[in-house]
Formats: C-alpha cells, sequence, structure tokens
C-alpha cells in the first residue's frame, strides 16, 4: 500500500484500493492516540513525486506500537512529552 501523508495539511493520499480494516490498523499504527481522525483522506489520486519511500514491512501486524514511535513526522524531544507532528510530505510504503 503506497502512502503519502501530509501532516501540514492534514491530508492522506491512497494510490490503490485497499480493504477498511487494514487501512484503519495501518492509519493506527502511523498516527497513534487516533490522531489520523484530523486528516482528510483523498482516494483515486496519482501520487506524484513518490521518491525515497520509507518503507514499514511490520506495521500491520497485530501488536500495539512500542513508545517512542520513530516515525520521521513525529517529533518528541523528552520522552516524558507529548509528540507533536513534524510539517512535511512523507512517502509511506506498506
Amino acid at each position: 500500500m503506497k502512502i503519502q501523508l501530509d501532516t501540514t495539511n492534514k491530508t492522506i493520499k491512497l494510490e490503490e484500493d485497499v480493504k477498511l480494516d487494514t487501512l484503519v490498523k495501518t492509519l493506527n499504527k502511523l498516527l497513534p492516540n487516533k490522531e489520523w481522525k484530523n486528516f482528510i483522506l483523498q482516494t483515486n489520486t496519482t501520487i506524484s513525486y513518490f521518491t525515497n519511500p520509507i518503507i514499514y514491512r511490520e506495521i500491520v501486524k497485530e501488536k500495539e506500537p512500542y513508545y517512542p514511535p520513530s516515525y520521521p513526522w513525529y517529533n518528541a524531544d523528552d520522552p516524558t512529552k507529548l509528540y507533536r507532528l513534524n510539517s512535511g510530505i512523507y512517502n509511506i510504503e506498506v
């Protein structure tokens, strides 16, 4: 599944069909604490500039992610503080 996550404009682009169950599980892993609910899902789009994707092969497994998540779209100076989304566009292949 190819996903483009735009944390600045709060959009998620999907380039292919995916089961809703798989999508929700993946989004829960990518954006913990149901932060994905604030994003707009854009489908039937072509993801332009899908270069150097961040590849996560293990993300759809059933176990919960451990904290702190090691994702480039999150920023945490101190592990005891809340995580903030970094602004940017991230190409993710799951």
